[in-house]
């Protein structure tokens, strides 16, 4: 019995050892593109800034009330608060929360034209943080730096 363990150790460390010597960088470019080719990330790259700002107000409403899904009346007060000099309209925000449900990156509840409409994020945040950083502007990476401490805070 202990031949046969030590025989399995033996062959399990030299097929570690090939393992490791075979991989190359292309292996390692193809599993990078790979994890940024999913489906939602190729939604978040035709979502707008303005779209990409309420998932972001989504995200930071759901760390800091501590729910799953938050009423779209606390979104519209996030998004005032996040970007003081900027006034996104409730319709606006309506149009574009309903763009972004029917691309599913933000689950709601159906009913779509009130204040208490429940959303929920249905992308990670990090796949959001990614999307956002790729945008070069001062608004959009004092946001990712919210969503880096919001996420630290929970």
């Amino acid at each position: 019995m202990e031949e046969r363990y030590a025989l399995l150790c033996n062959s399990f460390v030299s097929f570690s050892r090939l393992s490791l010597l075979s991989i190359q960088i292309q292996d390692v470019d193809a599993a990078i593109k790979e994890a940024f080719n999913t489906p939602n990330m190729k939604m978040l790259e035709g979502c707008t800034k303005t779209q990409l700002l309420i998932l972001c107000a989504v995200y930071l409403e759901t760390c800091y009330s501590g729910q799953q899904d938050v009423h779209l009346d606390l979104v519209h007060e996030r998004l005032h608060g996040m970007l003081p000099g900027r006034s996104l309209s409730f319709p606006q925000l309506l149009q574009n929360t309903q763009f972004l449900s029917t691309t599913r990156l933000v689950l709601s509840d159906g009913r779509n034209n009130r204040l208490k409409l429940r959303l929920s994020l249905n992308i990670g945040s990090d796949d959001l943080s990614y999307s956002l950083a790729k945008h070069n502007d001062h608004e959009v990476n004092s946001l990712v730096k919210m969503m880096e401490m919001a996420s630290n805070r929970s």
